[in-house]
């Protein structure tokens, strides 16, 4: 009776422990899973904000290749008398004099063209007669011609029709593509500019995605929904675009960097994320997963917010080690509880947190590191362009609440395609680089200078009026000038100044720096232009 008595209390303690353990166990397991879930939620996050920045920074790279070449004085020139012969002509559909015309237009961009389209991803260059969108010449068909599609080119007709550059995504009537329009002008003999139409520049999915799946080490996939597809191309295409195996749930997939995508985006899990249009999840199992699902919006969606979305991104990762370090954990708890089955519950508590800990760290390191990388140039290692948009928000946001003053400094490198078409692309990449490194040592640590796009960048000057800007602007001028490059020729620089005002909007101000980087480009290059 006295040997039972003493046994079985240490029973309950033995069994105690042991159920603590378990609890211990199953907490730590669960807590590691959630962990991995707000993991996968922020990484969600992260890769819709870059892709975000990729499409905006292709669509942007299509305006600077459209507007380099409807800068050309003779494609104005052809494109302009074109314009005039079909005023003077409207019942003709496309009489001699307008065939000559395109054909002198087609031999004069040609070889450029080439050019663009094996060194620059171009799919795509289009002549539009407005108002609308009536097609004039496409370099990449010269054969087809004199179609409308006011229905489908909004770029192409807000360009028309505003006079100004757009960019975006958008479905024509035989594919999809990221696309920058900008207006053609040519001056008359007042010196007036006339608006003769528009130019467009596009390109595909495929060029951008088999970079982002590269820099994010993860497979991506751009779908339609069918909605969006029969609504704008045209129907007897859809076949011929679409192969069966391009079909999913209620949508059509555009482009992918999986040839094996179809497999899993029809799973249950993804077709859930896609009639939900948005969200992250996190797949265990033989192969586990990290999925993340963001709607995709064409230009005129972006405009009118009211429109559905156009489709949907669909992006994966494999989370193998993220999965392996939850079970090698559970199995180091397993076998730390079975050796700890002696101490108290306060050392079971202990190896808990510390492991969590250590968990959480290698988590936020790879989440710090990630979030860095997206703040980057991948070339020039300075801000990109997200970054700057940030910095300049915050300078913003300072004035409204006790006006300190800031200005910001534009800066383009002054024929930098010369550059690339003399000395190749590495030599451009070495300016790049090298005119980042002097502008650094000039300007003070307060300062925030980044890459905003191809071989432009801006320079954001706190609690700096536009006087002392343009100073500071002028010596940048000067020291780029001096700089010499390994294997090029120097180089200049023009520069674009502008203060902030008060309740102007973030694409106002630069507007206003743009312009003045425009007036500095057209007086001449290698000089400062201050904005009114």
């Amino acid at each position: 009776m006295t040997n039972n008595f003493k046994v079985k209390p240490l029973l309950i303690v033995s069994a105690f422990l042991i159920l603590s353990d378990l609890l211990f166990i199953i907490l730590n397991y669960y807590s590691t899973l959630d962990a991995i879930k707000s993991d996968t939620r922020r990484w969600g996050t992260e890769v819709q904000h870059v892709f975000s920045l990729s499409l905006d920074a292709k669509a942007t790279g299509m305006q600077q290749l459209a507007f380099f070449v409807a800068n050309i004085p003779k494609v104005q020139k052809i494109f302009n008398q074109a314009k005039m012969v079909r005023e003077q002509f409207p019942l003709e559909a496309d009489n001699p004099e307008l065939s000559s015309l395109r054909s002198q237009l087609f031999e004069y961009v040609e070889p450029s063209w080439k050019l663009l389209s094996e060194q620059y991803d171009v799919r795509q260059l289009h002549f539009h007669f407005g108002p609308g969108s009536t097609s004039f010449l496409r370099v990449h068909r010269p054969e087809k011609y004199g179609d409308n599609m006011n229905e489908v080119r909004f770029t192409v007709v807000d360009a028309n029709k505003y006079g100004k550059t757009t960019k975006g995504f958008e479905t024509g009537r035989v594919y999809s593509g990221i696309r920058g329009v900008v207006p053609v002008r040519i001056k008359d003999e007042n010196g007036q500019y006339i608006h003769v139409g528009a130019l467009e520049a596009g390109t595909s999915f495929t060029g951008m995605l088999r970079i982002l799946s590269s820099e994010l080490n993860s497979s991506i996939a751009v779908l339609l929904s069918r909605d969006h597809v029969q609504e704008n191309m045209w129907h007897d295409f859809v076949d011929k675009h679409f192969c069966k195996n391009c079909i999913v749930e209620n949508f059509f997939i555009e482009s992918d960097t999986d040839p094996k995508s179809k497999d899993l985006l029809s799973r249950e899990y993804v077709a859930k994320l896609l009639k939900e249009g948005k969200g992250s999840v996190f797949i265990s199992g033989e192969q586990p997963l990290q999925i993340c699902v963001f709607p995709l919006r064409d230009y005129r969606g972006t405009i009118d917010t009211s429109l559905p979305d156009s489709g949907a991104i669909v992006v994966w990762r494999d989370a193998s080690e993220k999965w392996a370090l939850v079970k090698a954990n559970l199995k180091q708890n397993i076998g730390f509880s079975l050796v700890a089955l002696l101490f108290v519950e306060t050392a079971l508590i202990f190896g808990w947190r510390l492991s969590h800990r250590h968990l959480n760290t290698v988590i936020q390191k790879q989440t710090c590191t990630l979030r860095e990388l997206t703040r980057r140039d991948v070339l020039t290692g300075l801000l990109n362009r997200r970054a700057l948009e940030e910095y300049l928000k915050e300078e913003m946001s300072r004035f409204a609440r006790i006006g300190s003053p800031f200005s910001v400094v534009m800066l383009d490198v002054d024929h930098f395609k010369n550059v690339n078409d003399t000395y190749g692309h590495n030599a451009g990449d070495d300016v790049l680089v090298k005119l980042g490194a002097v502008v650094l040592k000039i300007i003070r640590l307060t300062d925030r200078f980044g890459r905003w796009g191809g071989e432009e960048f801006i320079l954001l000057l706190p609690q700096t009026q536009s006087e002392d800007a343009s100073v500071l602007a002028e010596r940048i001028r000067k020291q780029v000038a001096k700089t010499k490059y390994d294997n090029s020729d120097p180089v200049t620089v023009s520069l674009g100044v502008a203060e902030y005002k008060p309740d102007e909007s973030l694409a106002m101000f630069l507007r206003r720096a743009d312009d003045a980087l425009y007036r500095a480009k057209e007086e001449g290059r290698n000089r400062v232009v201050v904005a009114d």
